[in-house]
């Protein structure tokens, strides 16, 4: 005879119950109450989603995304509990009310920790994995492990009050690195340079760490940290003389800046920008999980690229990743030949971008493909549909620049055409009508990209002005 103790932890938040069972030979009926004891845990265990990482998609966007994937499932009255100052608990009643999702969104680096220990089931980035990351979850490296779900740009900020209204990106680069002290030198106050940053955790820091800094580390006096994002742009919206760096669901009362490179337009972290990702600091925001990610998750990725979800996100003021029709003004300095092949067209929120030299698209090109053949095919017949090819200044010859950049036209266009989608024209324009400096990576992948206009009617005008919605 045996005394038998189990501890039954039904959440991985929930204090664990301890059985005992008394001195006793198990006879069949306990041993199968027992048994049932240890699948009921098991189950309830498989009823909860955790999510761990990104505050920029746990602070708001998870959650109510969370709240809707609870509703479809049956839910009726859902409850949101806080457990701690970045962590949530949703649950349902009704039909699911053994579902619970726990969101703990205390930075980008934390999803992946919890996905190698086991704590999380999905993990919340707004960047990509890096090599130290993938080192510990090499099934990571296969790219059905990784999902869109969002973009976002990462908005530099003022006060409201601030007179700022555009930078160029070395400029944000030079405030950071703590070579300039003073907004004055770029039209702001002469007060001191108060620098308004992200926890080193958060995906948020990393992407302007990379797309900023190149990497360098934040330098200067009057550097303020904070692990929410909502909170820093609150400072930075009181203060003239602060700037700092969120998402664009986090901007608030502050003011978002233009930006630019050296010796290109100026353009706002916006629904068009952004969508198109042309803005130089747009991003996406990804959703992770391991091979052996349990039904529950994969449903709630699967929710989350829904139609449903794409209004839930925009609300949110990220944007959707569904296809839609933008109708900017072109700048000024245009090539002729692009003027006259849009004239009268609606550009489409997506771009195709390629590795570089070679005309492969990256993985959520591939997705996109999908969703682009499905929104041509709803369109009326012989909608004009043309697609614009570019590359990067560095591609070799121009004559070779030209040659890839018609590949790639040429590429999207057989994928399209094999989804039964006719194209009305196809050009590659070279290294025309760059986004961003080609003296980067960066700047040279913006470049790498095909566009998609669709005839709307009207012909679009194409005045001076290079502003865009």
């Amino acid at each position: 005879m045996a005394v038998i103790t189990l501890q039954v932890a039904v959440r991985e938040t929930a204090e664990p119950f301890v059985l005992t069972i008394l001195p006793m030979r198990l006879s069949p009926p306990i041993a199968f109450i027992v048994g049932a004891l240890i699948v009921f845990a098991g189950q309830v265990s498989a009823d909860t989603l955790r999510l761990k990482g990104s505050n920029t998609l746990g602070a708001r966007l998870a959650p109510a995304l969370a709240e809707a994937f609870l509703r479809q499932r049956g839910c009726g009255q859902i409850t949101r509990e806080r457990s701690a100052a970045q962590s949530i608990v949703i649950r349902g009643d009704g039909a699911c009310a053994e579902l619970t999702v726990d969101i703990d969104a205390r930075g980008t680096a934390t999803g992946f920790i919890g996905l190698s220990d086991k704590t999380a089931e999905l993990a919340m980035a707004s960047r990509p994995i890096n090599a130290a990351e993938l080192a510990l979850l090499p099934d990571l490296a296969n790219p059905g492990m990784e999902q869109v779900v969002a973009l976002d740009g990462l908005a530099i900020i003022v006060a409201s009050s601030s007179p700022l209204r555009e930078l160029k990106l070395e400029e944000v680069r030079a405030l950071f690195l703590g070579e300039v002290d003073s907004l004055a030198k770029f039209g702001g106050p002469s007060g001191p340079l108060k620098r308004y940053v992200r926890d080193d955790k958060s995906g948020t820091f990393d992407t302007f760490k990379h797309l900023v800094l190149r990497d360098r580390a934040i330098a200067g006096t009057n550097t303020l940290t904070y692990e929410s994002s909502e909170q820093l742009a609150a400072a930075v919206a009181r203060d003239p003389n602060g700037i700092g760096f969120v998402g664009l669901a986090a901007i608030g009362a502050a003011r978002a800046l233009k930006i630019s490179g050296t010796a290109t337009e100026a353009l706002a972290p916006n629904e068009f920008s952004v969508a198109t990702e042309d803005y130089l600091l747009s991003r996406r925001i990804y959703l992770y999980h391991l091979p052996d990610a349990p039904k529950i998750a994969l449903d709630f990725i699967a929710f989350s690229r829904s139609a449903a979800a794409s209004k839930i996100i925009d609300s949110e003021h990220f944007v959707a990743l569904n296809v839609r029709q933008f109708n900017p003004r072109l700048p000024a300095d245009s090539p002729s030949e692009y003027l006259e092949l849009t004239n009268g067209l609606a550009r489409l929120s997506l771009n195709f971008r390629f590795a570089d030299g070679l005309s492969l698209l990256d993985s959520k090109s591939l997705s996109d493909l999908g969703r682009l053949a499905a929104y041509l095919q709803a369109q009326p017949a012989k909608t004009k549909v043309v697609l614009i090819g570019f590359s990067d200044s560095s591609e070799s010859l121009p004559y070779m620049s030209l040659a890839l950049s018609t590949d790639r036209v040429d590429y999207v266009a057989q994928r399209l055409a094999g989804a039964g989608v006719a194209i009305n024209k196809a050009r590659g324009l070279g290294a025309a009508a760059p986004l961003a400096d080609n003296q980067t990576a960066l700047g040279r992948e913006k470049n790498r990209r095909v566009e998609v206009w669709i005839e709307v009617g009207a012909p679009r005008s194409t005045a001076t002005s290079s502003s865009r919605p």
